[in-house]
């Protein structure tokens, strides 16, 4: 069947986020005639109570979590993900029946190396503390300007900056260091997936760059990869978002279910 508006889109956000970030991305689906949930990860609530827990924990946390979140949802389903949520989204195709997903500059699935020099300064700071596996992260405002915001106006990076919240260490050193998890959270069995994928990747991305998202789209059969070329990791905030939205509007309505 033709997937059309009477599915419901699922957005997960990634790491320093909430379901605020999505906005006004994620308004203009349901302007659009979309019914969305925009589920908020556990302890991302941006609470001062959350630093007491969200340091340890794991992406499977996160799956379990998400997991129960779409038994609630009575209709077919499209998962869009962004960064880390664009690996949860991977991980969920494979153990549920999305309609489609779509991962916009996704964190890599184990057997993807997804260190290059731009990531190292973006998280190096924090690598180092000791035990950062056990501790709340968060960026300052130098490596949140090169990683996160490095494509947008200064007003309007600090204006996302100020919106950041601390993140998991754990979750950090699972997508970072899969060769040594022994949980195994970033595994992902890509033949279990057999829905529509749409990978987008953008090449002045420097926290996901572009050759770790073409190296994740390589890894499922369904997957189609879509190139930005002048947009960076946050493409669904940067100028002209607008643009971007309807590219995947069109996607889920051309794709077949």
């Amino acid at each position: 069947m033709a997937i059309d508006k009477k599915a419901c889109l699922v957005f997960v956000h990634g790491m320093w986020s909430n379901p605020n970030t999505w906005s006004p991305f994620s308004d203009w689906f349901e302007e659009k005639g979309w019914e969305i949930s925009v589920p908020t990860l556990p302890y991302h609530n941006g609470l001062t109570d959350d630093l007491n827990f969200i340091g340890t924990q794991s992406l499977l946390d996160y799956i379990q979590f998400l997991e129960a979140e779409l038994t609630k949802i009575d209709k077919p389903y499209i998962l869009i993900g962004h960064s880390m949520g664009g690996f949860l989204v991977q991980a969920l195709a494979a153990r549920c029946d999305p309609a489609a997903t779509i991962c916009i500059s996704p964190a890599a699935p184990a057997g993807v190396f997804g260190i290059r020099p731009t990531v190292l300064r973006v998280f190096s700071r924090n690598m180092i503390t000791q035990l950062f596996w056990k501790k709340p992260i968060i960026l300052n405002w130098g490596e949140a300007r090169h990683g996160l915001f490095n494509n947008m106006p200064e007003t309007k990076a600090r204006k996302e900056f100020d919106k950041l919240i601390p993140e998991s260490g754990r979750a950090l050193f699972e997508l970072g260091f899969w060769q040594i998890d022994f949980k195994n959270a970033t595994t992902v069995d890509a033949r279990r997936i057999k829905c529509p994928m749409l990978i987008t990747g953008s090449k002045k991305d420097q926290i996901t760059p572009y050759s770790i998202v073409k190296s994740t789209a390589k890894r499922y059969p369904t997957a189609e990869l879509r190139t930005y070329e002048n947009n960076a990791h946050f493409i669904f905030l940067e100028e002209g978002w607008q643009t971007f939205a309807q590219d995947l509007e069109d996607w889920m309505i051309k794709i077949e279910a």
